[in-house]
């Protein structure tokens, strides 16, 4: 996982941020983390990344994310690639 940019008190600051990532971040998967932002309109589906505008916006809808998020996530984060490897693998077999 890549670093991160923290502000003094531990807040995550807007950035560049890969959409799986930010939603484990938050506790959820990505496909509901996707429903939940279409909740308020924000979509933008052929990306990978949100940007630095994107996350601004919704950490604003959904609530700062703080260090333990982040850290918290990262078993998740390597829990759901491994998955996804194994889907992308049999997909292709097919």
């Amino acid at each position: 996982m890549q670093k991160y940019i923290f502000n003094n008190c531990g807040i995550l600051q807007p950035q560049r941020i890969k959409k799986y990532e930010l939603a484990w971040f938050y506790g959820v998967s990505p496909r509901q983390f996707r429903r939940e932002l279409e909740l308020f309109c924000f979509s933008k589906p052929k990306s990978r990344y949100y940007t630095a505008k994107e996350t601004a916006i919704i950490f604003k809808h959904l609530g700062e994310l703080t260090t333990a998020d982040v850290e918290g996530a990262e078993e998740n984060i390597a829990d759901y690639l491994i998955n996804e490897r194994q889907y992308r693998k049999i997909k292709q077999l097919k």
